[in-house]
Order: structure tokens, then sequence, then C-alpha cells
């Protein structure tokens, strides 16, 4: 018998060291190179929630900026948690990041991140921020700071609804919300994913996204007849604690920044000067005038999705009228070829109403309603994953009105 388990236990470690090596050979991320032939706008990636050691994170800013520019991020917006001081003196360009100061707040049973704000708050504690965002969240005046429901199905931090006039969006994605999930209903994956993370830690974080069912319904059920953004949130903290007297800084912040990116779509490109690119990136959010992705599978930029309007031309994020008689033609384009199988999917009120194999989409709207593009990767992995797909970029939309 003694005999008989030292031989199966051969073999367990050699079928364990084979899908190591199997899984080592695949190289992330898997769409390659930019070849994009006449970049239409400049792309700029950044993450949008973050915490820093001022809050529940374990890094300082100037730790996160250096983490950041290695993950080629552009932009980082740091959100610490009910943090009431006037932290702007922390604002701009470091390490080639640049650096914005936003906020994170409890919100009744969920948090609520704010974004725009450039002087300190009118309140000192969180009863009277309460107050304060409840009044802003009932306003539909579009000056207020951005205001966007932070991670709204993850447990113990939900949101009852987000049918707020002032509310301008919802993370989609969200790195929390998706763990929770994953341990909740995919432990499997959780285990293979451990197994085998010595041999390639990116394909384990990879492995672990699934489809955010949830969000995406709400996000749909909100953005029929007006325009509700969708955002992708790394709520990265770099804070995982197996002892009590020690912090294990896992994830690191490198290893979020490079999972999920929001990517802001200007018509000009950043200069420098901190006033100036700071006013640039907050007005493309505010106006929904950006994608979200999951980055980790490659680099999206050269994608765009526009409205043509006669010899008007419309970026995402943006409404149009449709007038009687009148057609509106939509455009989806990667911006390039790509060699892994893919579809650009267009839906119309959350449902498919076209899609295209090749680099670019294009369709005639003639009914009212929200259009957005997803654009699917159906890549070559190892088992348990032969059959994956995996959705690589969200649009914002173009509402039709």
């Amino acid at each position: 018998m003694k005999k008989l388990g030292f031989i199966f236990l051969l073999i367990l470690i050699f079928l364990y060291t084979l899908m190591g090596f199997i899984n080592y050979q695949i190289n992330l991320p898997l769409v390659t190179g930019t070849n994009i032939l006449a970049p239409k706008f400049y792309d700029y990636a950044g993450i949008t929630h973050i915490q820093t050691q001022l809050s529940t994170g374990s890094g300082s800013i100037n730790e996160i900026t250096q983490a950041a520019s290695k993950a080629k991020c552009s932009f980082l917006i740091v959100t610490d948690l009910n943090v009431f001081d006037d932290l702007s003196s922390f604002e701009g360009y470091r390490h080639d990041v640049l650096v914005i100061i936003g906020s994170k707040f409890s919100f009744i049973s969920g948090h609520l991140l704010v974004y725009g704000k450039t002087h300190s708050w009118p309140f000192k504690g969180a009863g009277q921020a309460q107050i304060y965002f409840n009044d802003l969240l009932q306003s539909k005046n579009q000056s207020e700071p951005i205001l966007v429901a932070a991670h709204p199905f993850l447990p113990k931090h939900t949101w009852d609804k987000l049918s707020y006039p002032g509310l301008h969006g919802m993370e989609v994605l969200n790195l929390d919300k998706l763990w929770s999930s994953e341990i909740q209903y995919h432990k499997w994956r959780i285990f293979w994913s451990l197994l085998m993370f010595p041999f390639n830690p990116d394909l384990s974080f990879l492995r672990l996204f699934s489809e955010p069912v949830n969000e995406i319904n709400a996000w749909n059920g909100a953005s029929v007849n007006k325009q509700f953004y969708g955002w992708a949130g790394s709520g990265a903290k770099a804070k995982a604690i197996p002892f009590p007297d020690k912090v294990f800084k896992f994830p690191s912040y490198k290893q979020s920044f490079k999972l999920i990116k929001n990517h802001v779509l200007l018509k000009s490109e950043l200069t420098g000067k901190f006033e100036d690119d700071r006013e640039k990136i907050i007005s493309a959010l505010k106006n929904g005038q950006f994608y979200f992705s999951l980055d980790i599978l490659g680099d999206p930029k050269g994608f765009y999705f526009i409205a043509q309007e006669g010899s008007k031309e419309y970026l995402l994020g943006e409404t149009l009228k449709l007038k009687p008689g009148q057609s509106i033609k939509l455009i989806a384009d990667l911006g390039r070829q790509i060699e892994i199988p893919h579809e650009i999917i267009l839906l119309h009120n959350g449902v498919k109403v076209l899609s295209s194999t090749d680099s670019k989409l294009s369709f005639t709207a003639t009914q009212k309603g929200s259009y957005r593009v997803i654009v699917n990767l159906k890549p070559s992995l190892p088992p348990p994953d032969l059959n994956r797909e995996f959705s690589w970029i969200f649009s914002n939309s173009i509402l039709i009105q």
C-alpha cells in the first residue's frame, strides 16, 4: 500500500508540474503591440478608485504612483475612505502619473465615490456627510461633483437604489466584488488559480474574472432614458492580513492596476501642465467620454465608439436628438487588426442588435435609446478554460432621444 501511495503521489506531482508548465507558456497580455493605423483620439488609461495608508490601504501616495507608473497608468485618482481633510497638496505629476485627489464616503449602506471637488468639504463628520450627499444626490445640477456608486452589489456595502437624479454612474467592474463573487460561486476556480499562481500569476488573476451580471443588468436599466455611466473600480488596498501583527501586501498595487483600467478619450493630448490636464481628465469622466477594459488581456488603445449625424461627429457619452425620418450612423472601431478571435457587439437598451468579428462595426440607428458596445475575446487557454470567453472592452453609451 505504501508503494502504491508513493506512486500515486509521484503521478500527482508529475501532473501538477505538467499543468504548471503549460500555464507558464501562456504570455499575458494576449493582445500584444499597438499597431494602431491612425489613432482617432488620445487614449489615457487610469485608476479611479484607490486607497492609501491614510485610510484602508497600505501604501503611501508616492509608493502607489510608482506602482501606477510601472502599470502604464497615465492618471490616478486617490479615493481614501471617510477622510475629511483637504488633501489637494498631494495632487500633481508624480513619476509621470497625473495624481488627482478624489474621495470615498460611507453613504447609507454603501460607499459613494466623489470626483472633481477642488476644495475642502463643508462638513467634518460622517453624519453631516450623509445629509450633504443626500441633498446632492437628489439634485439634477450637473455642475456638482461627479458622484459614482462604488461596488453597488458588494456584500455589506450594497446600494438599495441607483435611481438618484444626481448619481452620475456606477462601478460595473470592481475587483473587490469580483473576488467576492468567485469565493461565493466559483470556489474551484479560486483553488485552481492558487495552485497555478506560482507558474503564472497574471493568468491566475485572469481566471478569477466572471461576467458582472447583476451590475450589467442594473447599468442597462438605469441608462435607457438618460446617461448613466459605467466605471471600472480597482479599489486597491494591497492589504491582506494573514497574521494579527503583520500586513501582507497582496495583491500588490501594481498587480491590481494591471487588471482593469478606465480609458479616457480626448481630442487633444495632455501637456504636462497639471491644472489643464486635471480639468481635461475630470471633464471627460464627467461627460462619459471613456470606456473601461480588462487591460490584463491587452492594451485596448485605438478603440473608439462614435455617432455620425451628417457632417457632425459625437463621442461616446454624448446625447443626440433623433428627428423624424432621420437616421444616425454608429461606428465602433478597434483601430487595428487583432489575431485573437473576437466579437464587437452593439447593444440597444442592453439588447444585442449587431455584431462583427472584423475590426470595425457600423450600424444605422433609427430608434431612440441607449447604444453601447462591448468587445469579447475568445483566447486559447489551457484547461479548465479552453472555451472561456472574456469581455475585454465596455464602452459608455451614446444616447439617442
